[in-house]
């Protein structure tokens, strides 16, 4: 080959190189400038593959400074391909992170848009799809009945004292006793009633969202946002329901003493007092066995009603 045109392919190679040298620094810039990867990163991946790259090419030029120059050209051309098609593969991926970040963020911001969608109002909002829009009114609708529900039967279950049936009127009479335990009995009907509906409350909750026409990514996060806001508070009501049953053990355990001490313990200044007073002391014990798990159902309570605002100022 003449001297002076492999100069020449030499200095054109090098020219090439270059040039795809600078597409490949450059390329990510693109990628940021579109919107499709962060700033940071971009950086990131230009002063880590940069450095990289012209340290393997010092050491190259080291290695190879005795071969002709159209050949130190074409190992230059060969690094500059390389990194282009590494630095494109970095940013391919980077694009892909950046698309699942945003779709993640998106789906995060629309769950929280449609578990905040205000009961009997539209809650619509910009952008909604026609199967989130479904989504939101049905699950408007499911929470409308299930709360109404719910509510008559706490209505049904506050209408029942249990201090009421440890006066001392009540455990001294054989038809107040009697009426006590029936009143236990329709009680933990009405507790069973009560939890065996929030769990299917739970359960169609589930399920819509299930059946819902929204995106994968949604769909995972509205689960997500319903299981956090629902496992506590299921929690705290399994424990309530657990007190409200122990409140009616000791409470059968309080009849049942004085339904067999009958005639030997009287009222005296409105305050129980039995012949023997080891029955006293024994009374007495069931009785505040009674009062301790009704205290103890209260905190719960407070606990569950402290979740219940917690869950209406995340979603509404």
């Amino acid at each position: 080959m003449d001297e002076s045109m492999a100069i020449k392919r030499a200095r054109n190679t090098r020219r090439v190189a270059n040039g795809v040298i600078i597409v490949a620094m450059v390329l990510p810039l693109i990628a940021v400038n579109f919107g499709l990867m962060s700033a940071q990163k971009a950086g990131t991946m230009v002063g880590k593959s940069l450095f990289a790259v012209l340290l393997f090419l010092a050491l190259l030029a080291l290695s190879i400074k005795k071969w002709p120059e159209h050949k130190k050209a074409a190992a230059r051309l060969i690094v500059a391909v390389l990194w282009l098609l590494g630095t494109a593969g970095s940013v391919i991926v980077a694009i892909k992170e950046n698309a699942v970040q945003y779709r993640s963020s998106e789906a995060t911001f629309k769950a929280h848009l449609l578990l905040s969608a205000p009961m009997g109002g539209t809650g619509a909002f910009p952008g909604e799809t026609p199967g989130e829009a479904g989504y939101r009114v049905a699950r408007t609708e499911n929470l409308t009945r299930q709360l109404a529900r719910l509510a008559e039967i706490d209505k049904e279950i506050d209408t029942i004292d249990l201090r009421a049936m440890v006066t001392p009127a009540a455990l001294t009479a054989a038809d107040a006793i009697q009426a006590s335990r029936l009143t236990c009995v329709r009680y933990l009907l009405l507790i069973a009633d009560r939890e065996a509906y929030a769990r299917r409350s739970v359960r169609e909750n589930e399920s819509l969202v299930k059946k819902a026409d929204v995106s994968t990514t949604l769909r995972i996060k509205l689960q997500e946002r319903l299981r956090q806001a629902s496992v506590p508070t299921l929690a705290a009501i399994d424990r309530l329901n657990q007190e409200r049953r122990a409140s009616v053990q000791a409470l059968r355990a309080a009849l049942d003493f004085s339904e067999s001490r009958l005639g030997t313990i009287k009222v005296v200044d409105n305050a129980l007092l039995a012949t023997q007073d080891a029955d006293t002391a024994t009374l007495e014990g069931l009785l505040e066995a009674v009062q301790a798990s009704i205290r103890r159902q209260s905190g719960i309570q407070d606990e569950i009603d402290e979740l219940s605002v917690r869950g209406r100022l995340r979603y509404g």
